[in-house]
């Protein structure tokens, strides 16, 4: 179904899809098996427990929607996990070409089965970091989606989950991106501070920006020093920015100023 048509009709389609994943996660049994989905139509592969809040974060709720034009030929999904948000915006903007970014490896092979029936998505097994190298993954085992993973290990604090740890390849933003994007899609677990700061990340290379950023209160200078840096470079930030007392995370976009 193209995700231009009726609103209400797409609508209705997350919604009752979302619903289902719901009933989906209460049976015993399910979490072990790939999921029927009607839309988007997929087989779709997962962590653990279906991960029904979020499906309603980026399709009901559309928390990563940046773009309101048609002329959408190059996305990155930086932090791809299980392809969600790629599976969002392939069916947003069905002409995309869509690159997946992903360390985790478990996440990886989900991606790649949830992604592979889309011949214009790309997937793409590494972290992204301040420096190419190598680095420890901490990988959530034991919450209910099992779908956090970072190399900053903010995931673990405060915790009481157990986190395994594995090895994993990094590459810098600059060497990993094609040299247009229309649309740079972000949730990297607070590697974001480091990641947008590079000076790949500019009006001349990328369009548009939309990501989530961390731990807010406990990493405020670094938040207000990457947004007053974003905006010289010539982004705006076309949301209202969060005042005290600060949230968690939040969810902005950027877009080249005119």
């Amino acid at each position: 179904m193209n995700f231009e048509k009726s609103r209400f009709i797409r609508r209705s389609f997350v919604w009752i899809q979302w619903r289902f994943l719901q009933v989906l996660a209460r049976i015993p049994g399910v979490n072990s098996l790939p999921i029927p989905m009607f839309y988007p139509f997929v087989l779709f592969y997962h962590l653990g427990v279906p991960p029904s809040w979020v499906y309603k974060e980026i399709f009901l709720n559309e928390c990563y929607a940046a773009w309101s034009r048609d002329d959408v030929t190059v996305i990155v999904d930086l932090g791809a996990n299980v392809g969600l948000a790629a599976l969002y915006y392939m069916n947003r903007y069905p002409k995309a070409r869509v690159i997946s970014i992903e360390p985790n490896p478990d996440a990886v092979s989900c991606l790649r089965k949830n992604l592979g029936s889309y011949s214009n998505s790309e997937v793409i097994s590494v972290a992204v970091a301040k420096n190419a190298g190598r680095t420890k993954l901490w990988v959530d085992t034991e919450s209910a989606s099992k779908l956090n993973s970072s190399i900053t290990g903010r995931d673990r604090f405060g915790r009481h989950e157990k986190f395994n740890s594995v090895f994993i390849t990094t590459k810098r933003l600059e060497e990993i991106i094609p040299s247009h994007v229309d649309l740079l899609k972000v949730d990297i677990e607070g590697a974001e501070y480091e990641v947008l700061a590079s000076l790949c990340v500019n009006p001349s290379r990328i369009r548009t920006i939309v990501s989530e950023f961390h731990d807010l209160p406990s990493r405020r200078s670094e938040f207000f020093a990457l947004i007053s840096t974003l905006t010289s470079r010539g982004y705006k930030c076309l949301d209202s920015l969060p005042h005290d007392p600060l949230p968690s995370c939040a969810i902005l976009r950027f877009q080249i100023a005119t």
